[in-house]
C-alpha cells in the first residue's frame, strides 16, 4: 500500500485545466496530462444498441491503434468497454490510456498493476466530479457526459472508424 500511495505523489493533480477539456467543470487528474495532447486517439464508447459483430469491430480497431502507438481514449464502466480494454492490455501491455472516471479522485489508491502504467507516462485519469462531491455508485449522466467528452476529445485525432 505504501508503494501504491508513494508512487502516485508525483502524478496526483487537485485540478486542472487543459484547452481539451470542457471549462464548464472543475477536473481531477492523475498521470499524464501530456496524453491529452496526442496526435491518435480511438474513443471506446460501446452503445446499448451496438452488435456483437460493432463490438468486436471496435476490439480489433482498438487493438490495432495500440499497437501503432495510439492512445485508448473512454470511460470503461460498461461490461464490454471494460472487455475491450482488458483484451487490448492483454495484447498490447505497453498501451496509452485517458480513463475518465465518474467519481472524485481525491482518495484515489490505484491497483499495484497500475503503478507501472503511471511511472511510464501511459495513464491518465480524469475526473470532473467536484471535490467535494460524495462518491456515489456511477451516475449515468456523469458517465454519459464523460462518454461524449471522450468523443470529442478523440473526434479531430481519430485513429479509425468509430461505430
Amino acid at each position: 500500500w505504501w508503494l501504491t500511495r508513494h508512487a502516485l505523489e508525483d502524478f496526483r493533480v487537485k485540478m486542472v485545466q487543459h484547452v481539451a477539456l470542457p471549462m464548464a467543470y472543475r477536473w481531477q487528474a492523475v498521470g499524464n496530462m501530456a496524453l491529452l495532447d496526442a496526435p491518435w486517439m480511438m474513443v471506446i464508447v460501446v452503445h446499448r444498441v451496438d452488435s456483437s459483430e460493432v463490438i468486436a469491430e471496435k476490439k480489433r480497431l482498438a487493438i490495432e491503434v495500440a499497437k501503432a502507438g495510439g492512445v485508448i481514449v473512454g470511460g470503461f464502466v460498461a461490461p464490454a468497454e471494460k472487455e475491450i480494454l482488458k483484451c487490448v492490455y492483454a495484447e498490447v501491455p505497453e498501451v496509452k490510456v485517458i480513463s475518465f472516471v465518474p467519481h472524485t479522485l481525491t482518495d484515489y489508491k490505484p491497483p499495484a498493476r497500475a503503478i507501472d502504467g503511471f511511472r511510464c507516462g501511459r495513464r491518465l485519469l480524469l475526473s470532473s466530479v467536484p471535490e467535494h462531491a460524495v462518491d456515489a455508485p456511477c451516475q449515468r449522466q456523469v458517465c454519459l457526459r464523460h462518454n461524449a467528452i471522450a468523443e470529442k476529445l478523440a473526434g479531430n485525432r481519430a485513429a479509425g472508424a468509430r461505430g
